[in-house]
């Protein structure tokens, strides 16, 4: 007889296209999984899978078949779970991908909910640019991703969590930019933002394309650096107003007032659609509530930067017993040294 397990174990092989990815998603190893595929065709006297080496893994029509059973069987097998006991009692482990925007903004507070409510799940977070982690979610790497954008995928259900708005920000020691600032202004310095894989990065590139302002983009896959070097004064920083929240309240960046207004970006929680999946879309929904909470906070106060004031020079009488000629001639130098 043909057990739960085992019908899980052949589902995930079908569903995503290998043992090892299989063995993965399950927590298990590719011999054990290789196993049970092995007993459940001799108990059933068919080959439910083509292996062949170096082509991918494709299903028989009798596999095909049983494929459709096993959906339905592990559906309302968690119907029944969730039927059966009053509150879901959730356990297990679930590999969250995440955007690095939201490790800096609202992930702590999911992880906090989660534990509390939920002391059964084990969480692992792995933090990428979100072209990677749509290439996760697909091969099965991750179960669940928190990232800019939808994922058209088959199969794949996308919850829109919230938006965030973009801003230019500065650090108050950048050299003097007169505002509101143009777009030339802003093509005169380096433009730090998101990788060139990002829809932030296309988005920006489409938006100051003119080829009488030639950009200077410093693409970083790391939002913490990109951070770091505007703080540092390297250049104007494309960055979400969410992730420079605590920088621009106390002081150390200034959001820039600009004619150029970036386009704002979305978060959606991506993940596979499957007869267990209620764990995981648990998550999405929890992390819709964390995220629109988050983005109900009022941003800090818009910070303009103003052209820096000219200090005249200070007027000094002449020393006792000096010539005019020397006079003039110490002020003369003073002013080249200042020009320069």
């Amino acid at each position: 007889m043909i057990d739960h397990r085992s019908l899980e174990i052949f589902y995930w092989v079908a569903r995503l296209g290998g043992f090892r990815r299989a063995a993965t998603r399950l927590c298990t190893t590719q011999p054990a999984v290789s196993a049970r595929i092995s007993q459940m065709e001799q108990m059933l006297k068919v080959r439910l899978i083509e292996r062949q080496r170096r082509h991918p893994l494709t299903l028989t029509r009798k596999g095909a078949e049983l494929m459709s059973y096993a959906e339905r069987i592990l559906r309302l097998h968690g119907e029944m779970m969730a039927a059966m006991t009053s509150a879901p009692a959730y356990e297990g482990i679930v590999r969250l991908g995440v955007s690095e925007t939201i490790v800096h903004t609202w992930l702590p507070e999911l992880v906090r909910r989660l534990h509390a409510d939920y002391p059964g799940i084990t969480i692992e977070v792995s933090v990428d640019v979100s072209p990677v982690l749509k290439e996760a979610l697909s091969k099965g790497d991750i179960d669940i991703a928190f990232m800019i954008g939808a994922i058209d995928l088959p199969k794949v259900r996308n919850i829109v969590l919230n938006s965030c708005e973009m801003v230019w920000a500065v650090s108050p020691q950048f050299a003097p930019i007169e505002t509101p600032v143009t777009l030339s202004g802003i093509a005169a310095h380096p433009i730090l933002t998101f990788s060139r894989t990002t829809e932030p990065y296309q988005k920006l590139k489409d938006l100051l394309s003119n080829p009488d302002y030639p950009l200077r983009i410093f693409p970083n896959t790391s939002l913490s650096s990109i951070i770091r070097m505007t703080l540092d004064g390297i250049g104007i920083g494309a960055v979400p107003a969410v992730a420079v929240t605590e920088e621009v309240r106390s002081g150390r960046l200034r959001i820039l007032d600009s004619e150029v207004k970036l386009p704002s970006i979305t978060f959606t929680a991506s993940y596979i659609e499957s007869p267990d999946a209620a764990m995981v879309a648990m998550i999405a929904k929890l992390a819709e509530e964390v995220a629109t909470q988050r983005s109900s906070q009022p941003l800090p106060p818009l910070q303009p930067i103003s052209p820096p004031q000219v200090q005249p020079l200070p007027q000094t009488g002449p020393r006792p017993g000096a010539r005019a000629g020397q006079r003039s001639g110490t002020q003369s130098g003073r002013l080249r040294h200042k020009a320069g």
